[in-house]
């Protein structure tokens, strides 16, 4: 699915007439960047549960495990997230100590805020 929006193939496949998908795993990175409120009309329409998760394996079933809650109580809550994500894109050639502060700060921001860093992404 490289640059093509997920929304699309996901309403293509809740409008299948045979239809068998019951939940959905978005993909963390991609949600850090084209937000979650992209899913909410797929989730008030057809009542899926989708959850926002990482890679490591703790993560997917962590997300699977919430999924399954939300079809247990009858619909999904769209694009719900297990974690906040942030991602940032580094300018070619921005100073290291410019992108250790960055990191320190986004550190720095979510451990105040309780929480801690559990993914990031370069490019």
């Amino acid at each position: 699915m490289s640059h093509a929006p997920a929304p699309p193939a996901i309403e293509a496949l809740l409008a299948s007439p045979v239809r068998r998908v019951q939940l959905f795993l978005l993909a963390n990175h991609g949600c850090s960047v084209m937000g979650t409120q992209q899913y909410d009309p797929l989730t008030e329409k057809h009542r899926v549960p989708m959850v926002v998760t990482g890679f490591e394996p703790v993560d997917v079933l962590k997300g699977v495990r919430r999924a399954v809650v939300q079809f247990e109580a009858g619909g999904g809550e769209g694009g719900e997230r297990l974690r906040p994500s942030c991602g940032f894109i580094l300018q070619e050639g921005l100073p290291l100590p410019v992108r250790q502060r960055v990191g320190a700060d986004m550190g720095a921001a979510t451990t105040a805020a309780g929480m801690r860093q559990v993914t990031g992404d370069t490019r």
